[in-house]
């Protein structure tokens, strides 16, 4: 690999490129090495040029002080965007599942920064939108107290009581002005493509057999399972399973 030297012009240049293009840019992998060598050259000569007496001195000064402040926006912004865009690729790995981003790229540091991100979004989506479809408490979340849930039913019942009185009033004068029926298209019911009854799984998965029927359920991928008719033996991933076996609708299928 032919030795990395960094100018202004290369900075910017850099910069420039990652602006302009959707996909991470490649560095060389000592990128911030290179950078801080140059930065601390620029710096020297700056220490050196004390004499600000000699118009000359001063104003070569001032020209690197004003060099150094725009290096430093430079690597700001740079570093900005390409964070930016190991975020989007993490985001987008954790809600469809699929390792797509291309981490050849990265810097090593930067690898870290999106593995530690990766993990971090599958394991909250696990623990509060998975629990959460599947009609369970998310973790880290308080459970409602017998005084709360009465409230809420209490003013769960007021409402229905008062749009059903709306509906009826609603309902009379419409009959009033017009004797001829409203025609509703009906629309069809939605019918979700492509479900699975038996996924092709890793060894996170788990065989079962059903105790009882189950509806369509969501899986900690975030895939549609089912539904699935009494003793039914299939393999759905090992939360899922679990969680079947824990409620009482599911056994372990027999080897």
């Amino acid at each position: 690999m032919s030795e990395v030297v960094i100018t202004y012009e290369k900075l910017f240049e850099i910069l420039r490129l990652e602006k302009q293009r959707e996909e991470l840019q490649p560095l060389d992998k000592q990128f911030y090495a290179h950078v801080l060598h140059y930065i601390n050259q620029k710096k020297e000569v700056f220490d050196q040029a004390v004499d600000e007496s000699n118009i000359f001195v001063g104003g070569e000064r001032e020209k690197n002080r004003i060099l150094l402040e725009n290096i430093k926006r430079i690597l700001k912004e740079l570093y900005d965007r390409r964070e930016k865009k190991i975020i989007d690729m993490a985001i987008n790995e954790s809600r469809t599942g699929a390792k797509l981003a291309n981490t050849e790229n990265m810097l090593d540091s930067e690898k870290e920064l999106y593995e530690s991100i990766t993990t971090q979004l599958a394991l909250k989506r696990k623990e509060v939108l998975w629990r959460l479809l599947n009609g369970m408490l998310p973790i880290g979340t308080q459970e409602l107290s017998e005084e709360q849930k009465q409230r809420s039913e209490t003013r769960k019942n007021t409402e229905d009581e008062e749009l059903l009185e709306e509906t009826t009033t609603s309902s009379q004068e419409s009959n009033t002005t017009s004797q001829e029926p409203e025609i509703k298209e009906k629309t069809p019911p939605f019918k979700p493509q492509d479900l699975k009854t038996d996924a092709i799984l890793d060894e996170e998965g788990l065989r079962i057999q059903l105790i009882e029927e189950v509806d369509q359920i969501v899986g900690p991928d975030l895939q549609i399972y089912g539904p699935f008719e009494k003793n039914t033996v299939t393999a759905v991933p090992k939360e899922l399973a679990n969680a079947l076996i824990k409620t009482g609708k599911a056994k372990r299928a027999e080897s």
